[in-house]
């Protein structure tokens, strides 16, 4: 058994980090988003024109080559709102669960008999820190598609 000096027994080790840490968390976490995003963009493109498509017997598979033989590089076009697409959103739906948790997490530390209402909090922080994203999200994924399947 591993013994720590001044750990009294039952008691686990907590870690605590500061702000910058929680903006260095929300910075990296929203950076792998946009990378993958970014990645993904054709795919997401091919996916889009599959789903606006007025022809409901295609396969996607011929459907997903002849877009590739015949747009090529074109299925780029509007990879730059990937920036304003994954990475402010994911910035913020972390930088505000992160917060929110530590916030409920301190008050309802000061109140003994209550650890277990901790369980319940997770819920309603990300349904906040997720309509705050949205309000970032949704125009910008609506344009999005649009210069996808070529309304534009």
């Amino acid at each position: 058994m591993l013994k720590l000096n001044g750990l009294k027994p039952g008691k686990y080790i907590g870690f605590k980090y500061g702000f910058l840490d929680e903006v260095k968390i929300a910075l990296i976490s929203a950076l792998g988003n946009w990378i993958g995003d970014t990645i993904l963009y054709p795919i997401d493109a091919i996916s889009t024109r599959l789903k606006a498509s007025k022809f409901v017997n295609h396969n996607p598979i011929t459907f997903a080559i002849t877009t590739i033989k015949n747009d090529k590089l074109k299925l780029f076009k509007g990879v730059q709102l990937s920036f304003p697409a994954a990475f402010i959103p994911t910035f913020f739906y972390v930088s505000v669960y992160d917060w929110g948790m530590k916030t409920v997490s301190n008050v309802i530390e000061k109140y003994k008999y209550h650890e277990s209402t901790k369980l319940i909090f997770p819920f309603f922080v990300s349904s906040i820190a997720e309509i705050i994203c949205l309000v970032f999200y949704l125009p910008v994924d609506t344009v999005r598609t649009r210069v996808q399947v070529k309304i534009f």
